[in-house]
Parts: C-alpha cells; structure tokens; sequence
C-alpha cells in the first residue's frame, strides 16, 4: 500500500490522529487537539482562485460550454500557465461553432443515406466527418473509462483506508503533548520525510508571540483576552505603541500572546505582537496601524 493510493476525504475530525515520531525516534500517534495546541495560530489560509477558458488566452470566473483550459491562482500569487481539461463530444462540437442541443449534435452525426454504392466498395476514412466521428468515440471512451475508474476507487478506498488504519494505528502510541522535538512524517515529492515540530511551525510563520516570555514564571497559567482600538495606537520612536489597561496582571509576570481567530487576518496585512507587560497594562507594538481592532489571547503566570 502506498500514500498515492488515498485520496483527502474529509478534514480532520476530533478522533483523527497524525503518525509522527518523538525525539527518541519512537513511532507517537498525534490527535488533531494536540496539532493545533502546538502549532497554534501559525498557519494563515489562502484562497485558491480558478478561472475557465475557450482558447486558453481569454478567461472568466465561471464554467461555460466550449471551455477547454482552466487556471488557478493561490492567494496574491501568480496564475498558473493554461490547463486542459476534459471536455464531451459534445463541448467540442459547441467550440467549434456550432449550436444546438445535444440532440442536434447526436442528429449531425448521421450521414445521408448512400445510393448506388455496394458495401465492399465503401471506404469508410475517405466519408465526410470520419475523423471528427473518431475522436468523438475516443473522448467518450476515455470518459467513460474514468467514470468507472473514480467509481471503482470510491468503492474500494473506504474500506482500505479503514484496515490500513486500523492495522497502522494498533502498534503507535499516543502522545498528549508535543515537544518541539518531536516529529511529523510528511509526503513530499522526493518520498517521506520526518519534520520538526519546531520546523514546521517556524515555516508556516510562526505567528506565536514568544519572542517576550519573562523568566521565573511558576504556577498555572491564567488566560485572557483584550481589544485594542485603533485610537489607542500612538507614534514612537520605531513603529507605534498601545497600551491597555487588562486589570490584574503585574509587570513581574510571566506571558505569552498570539492574535485571536477572528484578528488573524489583520495580523497578516500588519503583525503586532505583545512587548512588555506592566501592572495593570499590556503594551502590544506594531510596524503599521491595523484598519481595524484587534483581539489578543494572552496566557500568563504572576
């Protein structure tokens, strides 16, 4: 069995575990709560656009009859060149300048009938319309080869993916926690390969605060969360400060922020981040002034 075999299904579920590897090289098994927990907020979604094509140069955001190459771009990146897809007889036939249903396409197929003509004297590639009639019956062959095909593999895949779980999964311990040293195994073009979880976390952006964690710190940790408007943004010397009153913590105190779900985006077009901690004042720094409020989750120890 191999990894090109499956296909994504779903996304991760509560009972669904990563296999990974410790810093000892032991085989862990990683749950979903866990993953997110250590990588936190570090990963930053992209959309994925795709625009449709008749003759590869000009495009449009949606699927029309005739089309025959696609594109995509992620995020603010560049388009991809033209792709070609997969399109019917009768899509051909529309892009060729017809029009019609695909009755009318069926009916165009149909020659009139010969007169005079014996059947052992009939040449059938010199008739009007053989080779458009060949490649139409190898388009529908090679659509219906892949529609048995993708069903043959949504059958079967189910089942398989559940064994190989099932056997896989039996012989890996769990881990509830996860260190920076241990692994993840990951597919790559070139095969598997074992990650860092200190790797991983630092290429999708590492958007953790722990640039500021004040040593000394004991106890466990206390959670909150607080706005910074954007009146409370003020000039200095390098960048721009706000301070904000959060009652209750001290400046001995011991901390970690990171943005909130729902700021992450204004995280991504102007990062801020937590610089000291004061009695009873957060002060979070940034190089420019986010558009809009923003909201900070902050652990700390007094």
């Amino acid at each position: 069995m191999k990894f090109s075999d499956f296909t994504v299904k779903r996304l991760l579920s509560s009972g669904d575990y990563l296999v990974g590897y410790d810093e000892d090289g032991n085989n862990i098994r990683i749950s979903k709560s866990d993953l997110a927990s250590a990588l936190a907020s570090s990963v930053q979604a992209q959309s994925v656009q795709v625009q449709y094509s008749s003759n590869g140069n000009t495009w449009h955001s949606t699927y029309a009859s005739g089309d025959r190459y696609m594109r995509i771009k992620a995020g603010s990146g560049a388009w991809s060149s033209a792709i070609s897809i997969a399109v019917s007889a009768y899509d051909i036939w529309l892009s060729e300048g017809n029009t019609g249903t695909e009755s009318d396409f069926l009916e165009s197929l149909k020659g009139e009938d010969g007169a005079g003509v014996e059947a052992q004297d009939l040449d059938i590639t010199q008739l009007a319309g053989y080779d458009t009639l060949l490649s139409n019956i190898s388009s529908a062959m090679a659509n219906e080869k892949s529609s048995i095909l993708s069903q043959l593999r949504g059958e079967l895949s189910d089942e398989l993916e559940t064994q190989y779980a099932n056997i896989q999964m039996s012989s890996i311990e769990e881990t509830k926690s996860l260190a920076e040293n241990d692994y993840l195994t990951v597919v790559t073009d070139g095969g598997l390969r074992k990650v860092k979880i200190s790797s991983l976390a630092a290429n999708m952006g590492n958007s953790l605060s722990t640039s500021k964690i004040v040593s000394g710190g004991s106890g466990k940790p206390l959670t909150l969360s607080f706005d910074v408007p954007v009146s409370a943004w003020k000039a200095g010397e390098s960048g721009y400060k706000a301070e904000v009153r959060v009652p209750g913590v001290t400046e001995d105190a011991a901390f970690m922020a990171s943005a909130a779900p729902e700021s992450m985006g204004v995280w991504a077009d102007s990062p801020f981040h937590v610089s000291e901690v004061l009695r009873d004042t957060v002060v979070v720094v940034c190089d420019e002034v986010p558009d809009s409020k923003v909201t900070i989750n902050m652990f700390y120890w007094k």
